[in-house]
């Protein structure tokens, strides 16, 4: 049931970023069974994430109460703009405090047409901080900030991407980073011909199994200055964040970007044939928060327990599409599914993986718990970890409809779980 990790990161960045994005971070919102238009998840985000030293912006008044009601957390809560119409200058400069003084912004939008008709805060903090997540809940909306980190890897690069925008040079920052955090990435592009097609940049975080763990996807400056805007060989400094996904076990992961057309997908490729650069290695540390599953995104949420390993809830789909229990593939496509466990003891846990139609079995390999992630003497007892896995159909597969499952093995026993349906064209 195991790939090559070389195969399975070619696998993984062949998959079209304008889908995987949804994967990533900022999916599930249409996913069936899934958020109300309520501040609960979204302050049980922050309280997951933001710690006494982080800020957290409200940008209209009447959003004060509903937050505070929900949210209990140490992070200092401003409610700006303070007036209306806002005073661009005050803004700015409270803006300019903010970033200063706490390593992270929470930014939670609702009636912005209101409260700041051009968007002039959001811009501000797009432009001179390193956005990672904007993520709806219903009708309000999360922003996410890493402030500029004291110190960055800076390295030159000089590749040409399509022909057409060279990466001049690329900063990463330094620090591990949590899960719910995000790392900071400063890019320096230069236009080298007049385009109109708008362009995106792509960030992942990768594990050793080529599993995405943090993704960013947006137009270069957050589409604050379409690319149809630079002026050939004008210097644009782009800051963007990755998010790390929360439940990411700690450890060293590999970041990879590059560029591709916001109509098409198509990724830019480089001289010698890539689509993408790899930016070096990050590290992510331990939280020191026990995980709150009302904090997660899960398509199916049902805890179960399997003797001292505890299954909180997962999502499941094609390999870079939406969450979704009824899937329709072909031979040979692979499929995600991604599980969230709260562990009680240090002992292995093996997964297999099946389709099921008509009493038949057809496998789809066995791998363990967090495999070649983190070793159960490595886990936190009772901390909640997200663990993906890739599965490929059979090449070989008959069309039909089948039930994708999980038979969870452990030291007290077996049990099965039914995941979605998967119809095989």
């Amino acid at each position: 049931g195991h790939l090559a990790p070389a195969l399975l990161t070619a696998m993984v960045l062949l998959v079209p970023v304008a889908y995987t994005s949804y994967v990533g971070l900022d999916s599930y919102r249409n996913a069936e069974g899934f958020f109300r238009d309520d501040y609960r998840s979204l302050a049980a985000y922050i309280q997951a994430v933001a710690g006494p030293e982080d800020a957290v912006i409200l940008n209209a008044p009447g959003q004060t109460e509903v937050f505070s009601y929900y949210y209990r957390g140490p992070a200092s809560v401003y409610p700006l703009p303070r007036e209306r119409p806002p005073d661009r200058d005050a803004l700015q400069r409270e803006l300019e405090r903010i970033v200063a003084e706490h390593p992270r912004v929470f930014a939670v939008f609702w009636a912005v047409a209101e409260s700041d008709p051009g968007s002039s805060m959001e811009a501000w903090l797009d432009l001179n901080a390193h956005k990672a997540i904007d993520r709806w809940y219903g009708n309000v909306r999360l922003a996410t900030y890493e402030s500029p980190p004291a110190s960055m890897d800076r390295r030159q690069a000089n590749m040409v991407f399509g022909d057409r925008i060279t990466l001049e040079s690329y900063a990463v920052a330094t620090e591990p980073v949590t899960p719910g955090t995000a790392l900071p990435i400063e890019f320096h592009w230069r236009l080298l011909e007049p385009s109109r097609e708008p362009v995106k940049v792509f960030i992942q975080a990768l594990d050793g199994q080529s599993n995405i763990v943090g993704q960013r996807d947006t137009e270069p400056l957050s589409g604050r200055m379409p690319v149809a805007d630079w002026s050939v060989g004008e210097v644009v400094v782009d800051r963007e964040a990755v998010p790390i996904l929360l439940g990411t076990p700690p450890g060293d992961y590999t970041l990879v970007a590059g560029l591709y057309d916001a109509g098409s997908g198509t990724r830019f490729t480089l001289p010698d044939g890539s689509d993408h650069i790899s930016l070096g290695q990050m590290t992510v540390a331990s939280s020191d928060k026990v995980l709150d599953p009302a904090a997660l995104r899960l398509l199916v949420r049902r805890e179960m327990g399997f003797g001292d390993a505890r299954l909180l809830g997962w999502n499941v789909g094609l390999l870079g599409g939406s969450a979704t229990t009824q899937m329709q593939v072909s031979p040979g496509q692979p499929l995600s599914a991604v599980f969230y466990w709260r562990m009680e003891k240090a002992r292995p846990v093996r997964l297999i993986f099946a389709l099921e139609a008509n009493g038949a079995i057809l496998p789809l390999g066995e791998q363990g718990l967090l495999e070649g992630t983190l070793s159960p003497t490595d886990w936190q007892l009772g901390q909640v970890y997200r663990d993906p896995h890739i599965l490929f159909v059979p090449g070989d597969t008959a069309p039909g409809t089948y039930i994708l499952s999980v038979r969870v093995e452990t030291a007290e026993g077996q049990g099965q779980v039914d995941l979605g349906r998967v119809r095989v064209d």
